[in-house]
Parts: C-alpha cells; sequence; structure tokens
C-alpha cells in the first residue's frame, strides 16, 4: 500500500483512512465539516476582532443584550458539528483496529463498542465541549432535565450564556446561580478550541481577524486516483 493511499485524520493520534478499502463508504462528511466549522470559527473570529477594535484593545465584559444573536448560534453549531466530527474519527479509528466495516455496525454486540468507543476519544479530545453540547445544543437540559442536573444548570441551558471577555466570546465565563445552586456548564471558546484543533486535524488551516489572511482546510481526496 503506497502512502498515498492513506488520509492522516488525527496527526496527534495517527488514526489513518484507506481510501483503497475504507471501512464506511462515501465519507463526504470529513470534507463537508471541516469547511462548516472553518466557516463558524472565522465568524465567530471576526466579530470578537469588531470588539477587540470597539474597546481599542482594553479588557472588556460584555453579556446579554450587548451580544449579536449570531454569535450563541455559531456556539450551538460549532458544539454540535465538531462532536459529530470528532465521533466520526473515533468511529473510523475502531473500525480500523478491529477490522470492520459498516455492515459490522449492525451487529448488536458491535452497537455497545462503538456507541463507547466514540464517546470516550470525544470526552479525550473535546471533554468541556462534549459537555456543553449534551447540555445546551444538543437539546436544552431543562427539556430533558438529569437527577444530577442543578437547578443552575438547567436554567443556564436556555440563557444567552454566551459572554465577551476580551479577547474572546466565551460559554461558561460567567456562572449563573439561582437558588444557591451554580450552573456547572463548562467555559470553552469556539476561536480558542478551532486553534487548538488545528494541528491535530487540519495542519496548515488558519483563522484570523482578516479574512484575506485565512486559510481554509483542504478537502480530502476519498477516492483513489
Amino acid at each position: 500500500m503506497a502512502d498515498s493511499d492513506l488520509i492522516l485524520l488525527d496527526h496527534t493520534a495517527k488514526i489513518s483512512l484507506d481510501i483503497r478499502k475504507p471501512p464506511v463508504n462515501n465519507l463526504h462528511a470529513l470534507n463537508y465539516l471541516p469547511i462548516g466549522l472553518f466557516s463558524l470559527a472565522m465568524d465567530v473570529m471576526i466579530a470578537e476582532g469588531r470588539k477587540h477594535n470597539e474597546h481599542q484593545g482594553q479588557f472588556a465584559v460584555e453579556m446579554f443584550s450587548l451580544i449579536p444573536p449570531i454569535v450563541p448560534c455559531a456556539f450551538h453549531w460549532f458544539s454540535t458539528s465538531v462532536v459529530n466530527y470528532v465521533r466520526l474519527i473515533g468511529l473510523i479509528d475502531l473500525l480500523n483496529k478491529m477490522g470492520w466495516s459498516s455492515d459490522d455496525t449492525i451487529v448488536p454486540d458491535n452497537r455497545k463498542a462503538i456507541r463507547s468507543h466514540c464517546t470516550e476519544y470525544v470526552k479525550g479530545v473535546i471533554p468541556e465541549i462534549y459537555e456543553w453540547r449534551n447540555k445546551v445544543s444538543a437539546h436544552f437540559a431543562i427539556t430533558d432535565p438529569y437527577d444530577n442536573d442543578n437547578l443552575g444548570t438547567l436554567e443556564e441551558s436556555v440563557m444567552n450564556s454566551i459572554a465577551y471577555v476580551a479577547p474572546r466570546y466565551r460559554a461558561g465565563a460567567l456562572k449563573f446561580s439561582t437558588k444557591g445552586e451554580t450552573s456547572t456548564l463548562p467555559n470553552w471558546s469556539v476561536t480558542e478550541t478551532y486553534e487548538r484543533l488545528i494541528e491535530r486535524y487540519w495542519p496548515g488551516t488558519v483563522i484570523s481577524y482578516d479574512p484575506r489572511n485565512a486559510k481554509p482546510p483542504g478537502f480530502f481526496q476519498l477516492v483513489p486516483n
């Protein structure tokens, strides 16, 4: 097998895809999700640049009505999509290790192993986003409350909990408390997360306040030449 037949999907964990014998056919999500995540990260970074200029580089904190509605939406979309992307890499990792194909994913005894492996892989790469996605973007915690969800977490799940804490927009930076119970939603940033994941998944990609300096991820060649 030539090196050109392998696509390195995770440069840290060394997870590869053999395009001549992929474990799952038609893996188009490997191409469209990185472009979508890049677009969302750029939208948030450009908004951060506007705030940076507005405050002339001075430290500032803003929340609620001062946050453009598109920013919390971007956090929702980004967290859902990045978890899906990372889960897919985790799936390919397991299928490679087990010598399975998509046919094996419908075997009842394999489904628990797939679910567990993908979840543990995601929690190892982006634990804070996995938690936020489960409590906010996949569904609001207050619409599907768990026994261990306190009142602060339930109420914050439907708030605009995104704040600008210079120089970034962040989720969970300011904790909401009600009746003595403080939200446990994690603190994270779209742009900080994306920058951290670049080396692992999309080397050479650049996000920037200035779109002219940005560089999107390239497409994987999923079909052998």
